[in-house]
């Protein structure tokens, strides 16, 4: 086969995507490619996956020879995953898919037939996407298929599909509504889901006698009663809609899981519920009487949804019920419950939101563990008659009751308080076997006389407490302690328990930790964001290993006797201080941003062996795809005589990498440039938001393309020596420098300024390149006299901008130029470019334009908001293709004199004018791509006028109304070359006629 290298329309990607190399291109012959773009191999996958818009599925595809290259490229010699790209669709008759294939999905677009498709014998995996809507008979199916999965617009009939023998999970989409009576189902299907359009009756269906999941959509709800459900059924679900008697169903005996949607509330009495049921579910709106129900022998978790609120006396519960919920407002009486203890099976019980009724007098299922109320529970505890066995208790968030009096179950385990809780704990019985103790947000009670259970080996906080520890008698058990946001007190004298292993305070915690006697066997200790003091003079543990400082901790750490013991030590965002004279245990590792630690093979003493040499030894990232090596925010190598050679080339060489390519400061990193050696080889340098020094005799690498500031920076431009290779550059929010007199690079072609830029531009010499620019919120200088540069294309400006326009000499080279929120001058008298192509006004603007002297060449123009005027007697260019105007329009069609060339109009929500006597533009021919003439109106949510005797433009193709359209449309006489017809959501018209 000849080869041949890929036509421009062809291998036509999005600029961002980089090219195959070019030995590829040669190797793939033209028949062989829809989008020739970038490969990916995912996630260490066995094969090759082409991902969205990354595809090589097409007609006469070679897999072998022309196709294994690129498997080589990048370690893989079969292909085993296959996805097409949304916009493919092509016949797949005589394509050769690869033999190794194991999974084929194909995109939004595709809807060809399958009838003769030669599939490769592996494929086990195939789904079809959002277009698909073929028949499936006659269809060859892969004998190894086992998931099958069809989209959203599939819908049809399955009779007389010969499924592999093989297929054991079918999905079928949002429309599929066809009658499955006379399917012959494969005898391997286990796993069958219906989407939300099916609503068929189930009588006569003939079910594969091995399905054991299957579920229905939104819609269904039909009657149950005569299915003759699989044997082998173990898990049922029916969705938001289904609501019919459960009297008469005759369910599988195998059936394990039942669930019910939203809607279902029908009476339980008399349903014969299969012996096997272990998991019950009801949705939020079943809310009927339990009484009489008989439940099946086996029925383990039972949960009921928002709505149910009934009484429990007189309920006849399983013997074998071990968790039982009860939703949001449920809330009756408990007195009198006879729960299913009797057997001894209970074991967790929940109570929703709403509940609030004395415990008093409650007899619980001795076999209870774990008990929860919801948030509005607030009842007193004295005298309630706990379970023996109880072992987890949570109160929710309003319960505040004092504890003294309360006889906890000696079982007791862990309990928690929610939020409001905040009642004095002296004279507290505690259980002696409490293990776990937790307080809420507002707990704030002195612990001085507290006696905590000696049991206790965890204790902990809420966002309130904060009371002295001195004088605390803690529990010699106490193994984990945490404190929370707003704790603050001295830790000085102290006595803590001799067992405490792991201490962490909260964000307001910031008290000097001299003199603290820290307990001999703590080895976690972590500190919250707002702790920043000298770490001098601490007496660390002996036992200490694991060390953590939050975001405002920026101490010097040289001369701090680090325990001999510590194994990972982490330091928060602001932490910049030097690490020269640091001396860290042996094989301690550092962490920055709590979640980066050194490479593996990373010398500590190597990266310091200059001193001057890292700024912070963090952790290195390897930007996805790129040539070359990315120090991703906060992990950074920036600083002042930084050698890149010899010092930093084995850090290059552990990730593969030759060559630096891209590099980003941290958001902290503020040191002066001068002197600095970048590296030769540097691409792209970004600098973090608080960098802010001369760039005066800055030494920039002559390859630097794209160099951007973070918000604070703002020193004067002039002087600069910039790289003669910069092609981007970017001022972030507080740059608001003088530009007289800067030294553009000639390369220049795109420059974008902050928001606090405000200078003026006049006397600007603007590099002769000069393609992009763009200003920010805060600019709003008069363009009058300013000399932009002749190669000027795309020009923006920001929110603030409101100046005339009037005598403003533009470039001839301007195609795109955009006005901002405030933006509202007249355009009588305005100059337009020759040149200028598309034009976008703001929020604000609404100036009539009746004399504007649109330029020749406006193809597209746009407007805000706030634009209502009158279009009568506006003389709109002849180029125009697209018009689009904003959610006040409101004016009168009649009279409109468009341009010939309008291809696309618009209109906001607010339109509802009638249509009677609009003289639309005539057909066109057909614009780019290749595509055929698309006229389009469309017409936003409040248009509501009737359509008889609109005249509608011969070359109409789309017509789409908005949510408030209800007319009739009898008598409207559609344009002939209609395609697409859309009505929004209160359109109820009859249709005959």
């Amino acid at each position: 086969m000849a080869m041949k290298r890929p036509s421009a329309a062809v291998s036509k990607k999005p600029a961002t995507k980089k090219q195959l190399p070019l030995s590829v291109h040669k190797s793939l012959p033209l028949t062989v490619v829809d989008i020739i773009s970038n490969f990916e191999d995912p996630l260490n996958q066995l094969g090759f996956t082409c991902r969205a818009y990354r595809d090589l599925v097409t007609q006469g595809t070679l897999w072998g020879a022309q196709v294994r290259n690129i498997g080589e490229i990048h370690g893989r010699r079969a292909w085993r995953h296959l996805r097409t790209s949304g916009g493919f669709n092509q016949t797949l008759a005589g394509v050769n898919l690869p033999a190794s294939l194991h999974t084929l999905s194909f995109g939004h677009h595709f809807n060809q037939t399958l009838a003769g498709v030669n599939w490769p014998a592996n494929l086990h995996t195939l789904s079809f996407g959002f277009g698909f809507n073929q028949t499936l008979a006659g269809v060859n199916w892969p004998a190894r298929l086992h998931t099958l999965s069809f989209g959203f617009n599939f819908n049809q009939n399955l009779a007389g599909v010969n499924w592999p023998a093989s297929l054991h999970t079918l999905s079928l989409g949002h429309h599929f509504n066809q009658t499955l009576a006379g399917v012959i189902w494969p005898a391997s299907l286990h796993t069958f889901s219906l989407g939300p359009s099916f609503n068929q009756n189930l009588a006569g269906v003939n079910w594969p006698a091995s399905l054991h999941t299957l579920s229905f959509g939104h819609h269904f709800n039909q009657t149950l009663a005569g299915v003759n459900w699989p044997a082998s059924l173990h898990t049922l679900s029916f969705g938001y809609f289904f609501n019919q008697t459960l009297a008469g169903v005759n369910w599988p005996a195998s059936l394990h899981t039942l669930s019910f949607g939203h809607h279902f509330n029908q009476i339980l009495a008399g349903v014969n519920w299969p012996a096997s049921l272990h998991t019950l579910t009801f949705g939020r709106y079943f809310n009927q009487t339990l009484a009489g129900v008989n439940w099946p022998a086996s029925l383990h978790t039972l949960s009921f949804g928002f709505n149910f609120n009934q009484n429990l006396a007189g309920v006849n519960w399983p013997a074998s019920l071990h968790t039982l919920s009860l939703g949001h407002h449920f809330n009756q009486t408990l007195a009198g419950v006879i729960w299913p203890a009797r057997p001894a099976s209970l074991h967790t019980l929940s109570f929703g939101h709403g509940f609030n009724q004395t415990l008093a007098g409650v007899n619980w299922p001795a076999s209870l563990h774990t008990l929860s109320f919801g948030d509005l529970f607030n009842q007193n505890l004295a005298g309630v008659n706990w379970p023996a066995s109880l072992h987890t208790l949570s109160l929710g968030h309003h319960f505040n009751q004092t504890l003294a009096g309360v006889n906890w179950p000696a079982s007791l385990h862990t309990l928690s308080f929610g939020d409001f809780f905040n009642q004095t704990l002296a004279g507290v019985n505690w259980p002696a076997s409490l293990h776990t103790l937790s307080f809420g947000y507002f707990f704030n009670q002195t612990l001085a006389g507290v006696n905590l259970p000696a049991s206790l080996h965890t204790l902990s906080f809420g966002h309130h407490f904060n009371q002295t520890l001195a004088g605390v008698n803690w529990p010699a058990s106490l193994h984990t302690l945490s404190f929370g946001f707003g704790f603050n007190q001295t830790l000085a004298g102290v006595n803590w328990p001799a067992r405490l292993h792991t201490l962490s305070f909260g964000f307001n915690f910031n008290q000097n930790l001299a003199g603290v006697n820290w307990p001999a066997s703590l080895h976690t200790l972590s500190f919250g964001q707002g702790f920043n003091q000298t770490l001098a003079g601490v007496n660390w543990p002996a036992s200490l290993h694991t060390l953590s400082f939050g975001d405002l901790f920026n101490q010097n750490l040289a001369g701090v006797n680090w325990p001999a013991s510590l194994h990972t030590l982490s330091l928060g965002h602001h932490f910049n201080q030097t690490l020269a004279g640091v001396n860290l245990p042996a094989g301690c590792t550092l962490v920055k941003m709590h979640s980066s630690s050194l490479p593996k093979g990373f010398s500590w003493d190597f990266a310091l062996a200059g001193k001057q040499s890292l700024d912070f030894a963090a952790c290195w990232h390897n930007g996805k795809k790129q040539l070359g090596f990315t120090c991703r925010a906060y992990r950074d190598l920036v600083t002042q005589g930084t050698l890149w050679g010899a010092q930093v080339r084995h850090t290059w060489e552990i990730h593969g990498r030759r060559a630096w390519r891209h590099l980003r400061t941290s958001r902290f990193f503020n040191r002066t440039l001068a002197g600095v050696n970048l590296p030769a080889s540097l691409h792209t340098l970004s600098f973090g938001h608080h960098f802010n020094q001369t760039l005066a005799g800055v030494n920039w690498p002559a390859s630097l393309h794209t160099l951007s500031f973070g918000d604070d920076f703002n020193q004067t431009l002039a002087g600069v020596n910039w790289p003669a290779s910069l092609h981007t550059l970017s001022f972030g929010f507080n740059f608001n420098q003088t530009l007289a007199g800067v030294n553009w690079p000639a390369s220049l072609h795109t420059l974008s300024f902050g928001f606090n830029f405000n200078q003026n531009l006049a006397g600007v010499n603007w590099p002769a390149s000069l393609h992009t620019l763009s200003f920010g919120g805060d600019f709003n200088q008069t363009l009058a006299g300013v000399n932009w540069p002749a190669s000027l294309h795309t020009l923006s400006f920001g929110f603030n901008f409101n100046q005339t326009l009037a005598g403003v000499n533009w470039p001839a080279s301007l195609h795109t130029l955009s006005f901002g929120f405030n933006f509202n001058q007249n355009l009588a008298g305005v100059n337009w470019p020759a040149s200028l192509h598309t034009l976008s006004f703001g929020t604000f603007f609404n100036q009539t334009l009746a004399g504007v002297n649109w330029p020749a060449s406006l193809h597209t123009l746009s407007f805000g908001s706030n634009f209502n005027q009158m279009l009568a007697g506006v003389n709109w260019p002849a180029s125009l293709h697209t018009l689009r105007f904003g959610y006040f329009f409101n004016q009168t069609l009649a009279g409109v004199n468009w341009p010939a060339s309008l291809h696309t109009l618009n209109f906001g929500d607010a339109f509802n004018q009638t249509l009677a006597g609009v003289n639309w533009p005539a057909s066109l021919h057909t614009l780019s791509f290749g595509c055929n003439f698309n006229q389009t109106l469309s017409f936003g949510d409040f248009f509501n006028q009737t359509l008889a005797g609109v005249n509608w433009p011969a070359s109409l193709h789309t017509l789409s109304f908005g949510y408030y359209f209800n007319q009739t449309l009898a008598g409207v006489n559609w344009p002939a070359s209609l395609h697409t017809l859309s009505f929004g959501d209160v359109f109820n018209q009859t249709l005959a006629g």
